[in-house]
């Protein structure tokens, strides 16, 4: 049978931290802790490690009204085996060293280092209620692992559910382990799946420092860099609050709720066919009608003004996963970058797309997400800095907006697939898959859009306290409004 110790990832990271340890580096790898293995955790036998001021970053940002989970749900039909599956997760599990630790302070410092509590899976006889105070809890990830899987399994029905400190995976990681998961599965059930044993990147363990990126000698990307940095600074002025009723207390009993979305395929098949007659892609069509939805929320929401800034902003999460990086175990490879619109600007036209697809192509190209690791290494020298990062003021509206892409992107190339697009896995259909991005203190709404099967999900997490379920059931129908106004190239006047 074969053991972590033969598994690549020991033996990089340990000769990573040979070398880090003969380079006397600075930020240089905690000692091994004095912790006893234990004979059904072959992932306690390592070492510590630091996090980076990703992790820190996520980890001073929660709180008990936010606390910054990654959480969702799989919905499959077909014959599910319990057994072999609960055997599955426990396997992939020990090449997740961010599932299976908890974070401990050490003379100032934080480090992973094992947890003593396994991972439990849950079986329910109903679905939990993700809007209810119990999945909301905050996951004290100094206390224990910081993710928890729920299974509700009734008649050719099941629904796999989970929630997770952000701390641990980006959105990207959390399909990748399932993706583990699912082929130990179907590997169990008699599915010839002939999956190469993954390649771990050392990039995982270079833990306080990433590669930075170049900058081009080009008029107009330095209008980009330019307005991140800018960004960055107004970000510590400027909390973005989405408007709608406002609390008596900011941040108090914040109550977090989810509810997904579906674009009407005819919406949807008229965007891509507007994206290609602009050059552009479908990311853009959909992050530019998110402003000019914003725009129409600060014009519907009789607020006061005065309490409220001039800008409309989103927060846009963007891989930074490398050639090379794709099989690595679950981790935060993401970076933030901004865009900042004046509410005139917001606009369902031609122009205002193409700009929109402008600044996204180079941000790609460029890696303008590199900015943000920069502010993280900066801010990370002054005292409390990456604490200011997340104690920021008002403006006029904002939010997050997450793109994961096509679902069969991350499955379908592993498994089959039907004749309509829906992913098979030894014997069960994925028939959906739910996926949400956390809401945060300066976003109180986030959306994480996924395609599958033809079909275009919103899932959304927001803050009740801020907007009901009613008034963001007319912001989506408000949405795929906007959204054909643009296929229809109509001036929004």
């Amino acid at each position: 049978m074969r053991t972590l110790e033969s598994e690549p990832f020991v033996a990089l990271l340990r000769a990573h931290l040979s070398a880090k340890k003969s380079a006397r580096r600075k930020d240089h790898f905690l000692p091994v802790l004095s912790i006893l293995p234990r004979t059904d955790d072959p992932l306690s036998s390592l070492p510590a490690f630091p996090l980076t001021l990703f992790e820190k970053y996520f980890l001073l940002d929660t709180s008990e009204d936010f606390p910054m989970l990654v959480d969702g749900v799989f919905h499959f039909t077909g014959c599910f085996e319990p057994e072999k599956f609960e055997t599955a997760l426990h396997e992939a599990l020990q090449r997740q060293p961010l599932f299976t630790r908890k974070i401990e302070k050490r003379n100032g410092k934080y480090y992973w280092v094992p947890s003593n509590e396994p991972l439990v899976i849950q079986w329910l006889e109903a679905p939990p209620d993700w809007n209810g105070k119990a999945w909301n809890e905050p996951i004290d990830i100094f206390r224990r692992n910081g993710l928890d899987v729920y299974v509700v399994h009734q008649g050719d029905e099941t629904k796999i559910y989970y929630r997770c400190h952000h701390i641990c995976t980006d959105g990207i990681g959390f399909y990748r382990f399932f993706l583990d998961v699912f082929v130990l599965y179907a590997q169990k059930c008699g599915v010839g799946i002939d999956v190469p044993v993954p390649v771990v990147s050392e990039r995982i363990l270079d833990r306080d420092r990433m590669e930075p990126g170049e900058l081009p000698e080009k008029i107009g990307v330095f209008r980009i860099v330019f307005d991140t940095v800018k960004e960055i600074v107004r970000w510590l002025r400027e909390k973005p609050i989405f408007v709608g009723r406002r609390a008596e207390s900011e941040n108090s009993n914040a109550q977090i709720c989810r509810k997904t979305y579906t674009v009407a395929e005819e919406t949807l098949d008229r965007c891509r066919a507007m994206a290609r007659e602009a050059n552009c892609t479908l990311n853009d069509l959909l992050t530019a009608a998110f402003f000019v939805l914003l725009e129409q929320r600060c014009q519907d929401a009789n607020a006061d003004r005065s309490n409220r800034g001039n800008r409309i902003r989103l927060m846009i999460p963007i891989n930074m996963r490398q050639p090379g990086c794709e099989t690595i175990p679950a981790t935060n490879m993401i970076s933030y970058v901004f865009l900042t619109k004046k509410p005139s600007e917001c606009r369902a036209d031609r122009n205002f797309l193409l700009g929109i697809s402008n600044e996204m192509r180079i941000i790609k190209d460029w890696q303008v997400g590199y900015m943000f690791w920069d502010a993280l290494r900066f801010f990370d020298w002054i005292p409390g800095g990456l604490r200011l990062m997340t104690g920021t003021k008002r403006c006029r509206a904002g939010m997050v907006f997450s793109n994961m892409g096509v679902v069969e992107r991350y499955f379908g190339e592993t498994f089959s697939t039907s004749g309509s697009g829906i992913v098979e896995i030894a014997g069960m259909r994925l028939d959906r898959v739910e996926s949400f991005a956390p809401c945060r203190p300066l976003t109180n709404l986030s959306v994480a859009a996924h395609r599958q099967a033809g079909k275009l999900l919103l899932s959304c997490e927001y803050n009740r306290t801020y907007l009901s379920e009613a008034e963001l059931d007319q912001m989506f129908n408000d949405y795929e409004t906007v959204l054909r106004r643009f296929s229809r190239n109509e001036n929004d006047e």
